[in-house]
């Protein structure tokens, strides 16, 4: 029962903070230097935090349906929670595009190409490991007890998906971070 009231209100808070006013921020930007502005836009930019919303409403979503498929009413409060999920990404996304309109054209960076190939495929990466973690769980859920012989394999290959997204994101990561690619900026537009 804990789990589950830790798992209604991390939602409700992002989902609540989220819908806060931009007031604040935009005093802030008001005396931010370009670098600040950069930092706030890249922030705002960045599709992780919202990826991250999405996952673990999907993960809670997919619980949830094999919670009820299995006859457990619990897995009614945690659709609730998936709902949750969903209204924390929603409103992350409105605030975010809030902020972004009062930034308007200002901290805008423009990145190297090479950067962006970079980016794009540590994405690919995470989204492989993110697919082999909900895989996994899937599988896992669909066979609670004494699994198949198949299942098993498929745990086996999904864990292996995981590992290999977890490492190839890491290495690019890393590659990008060591490359200084991010440093190399050849417009920042006030």
């Amino acid at each position: 029962m804990t789990v589950l009231i830790i798992a209604l209100v991390l939602p409700a808070t992002l989902a609540l903070l989220s819908l806060a006013p931009t007031t604040r921020l935009e005093r802030r930007m008001d005396t931010a230097t370009d670098e600040d502005l950069a930092s706030i836009r890249q922030g705002n930019e960045s599709p992780v935090h919202l990826w991250f919303l999405i996952g673990w409403g999907a993960t809670t979503l997919f619980g949830a349906v094999f919670l009820l498929v299995r006859g457990q009413s619990i897995g009614y409060a945690w659709l609730g929670v998936a709902a949750l999920w969903a209204v924390a990404a929603v409103t992350t996304r409105r605030h975010r595009q809030r902020v972004l309109a009062v930034l308007g054209e200002r901290g805008r960076v423009e990145r190297t190409a090479r950067y962006r190939d970079r980016a794009a495929l540590s994405y690919r990466w995470g989204s492989a490991a993110l697919l082999g973690y909900v895989g996994q769980r899937f599988v896992q859920y669909a066979y609670p007890g004494q699994r198949p012989d198949g299942a098993s394999l498929a745990v086996g290959i999904f864990a292996v998906v995981f590992l290999a997204g977890i490492v190839g994101f890491a290495v690019v990561r890393t590659r990008m971070y060591l490359s200084g690619d991010d440093l190399d900026v050849p417009d920042v537009r006030s």
